[in-house]
């Protein structure tokens, strides 16, 4: 059930602007098969949790995240963006605090995201989240900095100075 619900969050989020954006998670690319095997092994302790608010019949709001009894941790949520003005993502996120406070599963909630202002007004709480990458190699590296570039910025690939000096980097490190 884990995986379908996983599959079902990625369907969603790739028809917002993270699909426009090519940064959704979609049963077919290797975020949404990621955070499926992330998942699907939490579940085998259950650990995993997909929360969903469906509007008549149509899934408006989906959430992922993981836990232990000290924390839960709030992966990712994403809403049907033609339900915006209704705030789905909102009324779930209410939903899930007041569901699991009052099943006392965990000490606290924690959201690994950058928060904004709205979420900001739920926590007691908040700190910076510090983000490593280690790659196998310096090829690896390059590749995944020249794909980053390539999606950031597509124009500088067509002229820019900076992105000319790392794609002749990242092609010196090809030869």
């Amino acid at each position: 059930a884990i995986v379908a619900a996983v599959d079902r969050y990625s369907v969603l989020e790739s028809a917002g602007w993270k699909g426009r954006n090519g940064t959704a998670l979609h049963p077919d690319n290797l975020q949404g098969e990621f955070f499926r095997r992330v998942m699907q092994r939490f579940a085998h302790r259950a650990s995993a949790r997909v929360w969903e608010l469906w509007i008549d019949g149509q899934l408006a709001a989906s959430r992922l995240a993981i836990g232990t009894p000290d924390m839960l941790v709030m992966l990712k949520t994403t809403y049907d963006e033609q339900l915006a003005r209704y705030a789905p993502g909102m009324l779930l996120l209410r939903r899930v605090i007041e569901e699991e406070f009052t099943a006392a599963r965990h000490r606290r909630i924690e959201f690994y995201t950058n928060a904004t202002p709205a979420q900001h007004a739920w926590a007691t709480d908040s700190r910076w989240i510090r983000h490593f990458e280690v790659y196998r190699n310096r090829l690896s590296a390059s590749v995944i900095d020249g794909v980053r570039l390539s999606r950031a910025h597509p124009r500088a690939l067509l002229g820019g100075t900076a992105a000319v000096a790392a794609l002749a980097a990242f092609s010196a490190l090809l030869n």
